[in-house]
C-alpha cells in the first residue's frame, strides 16, 4: 500500500481549492506544517511548474498557492 505524503496531497489540492480541499488544506498543513520555502520547492516539481498543466489549471494554481503561502508565517 502506497501512502502520500501530506504535503503531497496539499499540492495535488491547489488547483481546484474547493470548500472541501481547503478543509483538507487546514488539517494537514495543522497536523504536519511546511515553510514556505519548502512549499515552494514542492510546488516547483509539480506540473502546475514543470509545463505539464494546462494553462487554465497552472493559473489556478498560482492563484491558490499564492492563498496557502500567505497564511504561512514568514
Amino acid at each position: 500500500m502506497i501512502v502520500p505524503h501530506p504535503h503531497d496531497v496539499l499540492i495535488s489540492k491547489l488547483e481546484r481549492l474547493a470548500p472541501s480541499d481547503r478543509d483538507h488544506i487546514q488539517r494537514i498543513l495543522s497536523e504536519a506544517p511546511i515553510d514556505r520555502d519548502r512549499l515552494e520547492a514542492l510546488a516547483a516539481e509539480s506540473p502546475y511548474r514543470t509545463g505539464d498543466a494546462p494553462p487554465a489549471s497552472t493559473e489556478a494554481f498560482e492563484l491558490h498557492i499564492a492563498e496557502i503561502l500567505a497564511t504561512l508565517p514568514e
